[in-house]
């Protein structure tokens, strides 16, 4: 399951990237990833009460039911680049191309923003509900309708963040939105109520509306020809920084969930950086598989 969406998840972005043009691209970059963040959250939520009332095997099968949908969907899209035969596809050769983004400071820079957001999204969502439960007294089902509500709110904001983002510029977008959701992520353990539901939903919306706009920047610092293997690269970047914020919250949320959102708006304070220092992409990719660098 994790090689099948970590492959799928990286070439549809770059795919997506290939077809669309710079200036459109955060519109769809937005949407996309807006739906596959809700439908994460929503599925998470409704897989749970489907297996509580007919256990886990039928939730399985209509999981494998929709992977033969998309493998239908998957099998009807068209190639968007020419192949190039005589490439090689040696081992070497392609951690060859991972050391060069490495020494690439732009991709480089990209990579360890992708690490920091991706650690400040998931940090937050993975503890609050433990904690929603622990110190706020809501019951799971509660817990799952708020996180419900979350996909839903997730859902519906990202088609008005994608064309913000292409108005105001991708790099601008994002590191707003990082501030946002940092804000939101501090304030978190000091609310209750309806105060907390709506804090909840907007550090959601922005959270996820700043991966849309980010994704969109980062599509276009390598050239088409090496664009999915920096996807690639970065969305594994991003993995780290899920499983470390999983585990750093985990040891910090003895000491408080406050600990815990401190800690994660640090990452996204970080991310905020990070993204300032991309450069603005420039007429030509920074970099390709000629060894060309740009903007």
């Amino acid at each position: 399951a994790g090689i099948a969406g970590g492959t799928i998840s990286a070439l549809a972005v770059a795919w997506v990237a290939d077809l669309t043009p710079y200036r459109k691209r955060g519109r769809v970059m937005a949407i996309l990833l807006g739906a596959a963040m809700a439908t994460a959250v929503v599925g998470q939520i409704g897989a749970a009460f489907a297996a509580g009332r007919t256990g886990h095997q039928p939730v399985y099968g209509a999981l494998a039911a929709g992977c033969a949908l998309v493998l239908l969907a998957l099998a009807t899209l068209r190639e968007t680049a020419a192949r190039r035969p005589g490439r090689s596809a040696a081992l070497g050769r392609q951690f060859g191309g991972y050391l060069r983004f490495l020494r690439h400071p732009p991709l480089r820079t990209a990579a360890l923003a992708a690490f920091c957001m991706s650690a400040s999204l998931v940090g937050v969502t993975t503890y609050g509900a433990g904690w929603l439960q622990e110190s706020r007294g809501y019951s799971v089902s509660e817990v799952g309708l708020m996180y419900g509500a979350l996909g839903a709110a997730i859902l519906v904001t990202q088609p008005l963040a994608g064309p913000l983002a292409d108005r105001f510029g991708k790099r601008r977008f994002a590191i707003g939105a990082s501030i946002a959701a940092g804000l939101a992520t501090v304030s978190l353990p000091l609310l209750s109520g309806v105060g907390l539901l709506a804090v909840l939903l907007l550090f959601g919306c922005v959270a996820v509306a700043r991966m849309g706009a980010f994704t969109a920047l980062r599509s276009e610092l390598a050239g088409s020809d090496q664009r999915a293997a920096f996807l690639a690269f970065s969305n594994t970047f991003s993995q780290c920084g899920i499983a470390a914020a999983a585990a750093a919250g985990g040891l910090l949320y003895r000491s408080g969930f406050g600990t815990v959102c401190w800690s994660m708006a640090g990452f996204g304070a970080l991310a905020a950086v990070l993204v300032a220092r991309i450069p603005r992409p420039g007429p030509g990719p920074a970099i390709s598989s000629s060894g060309r660098t740009g903007e």
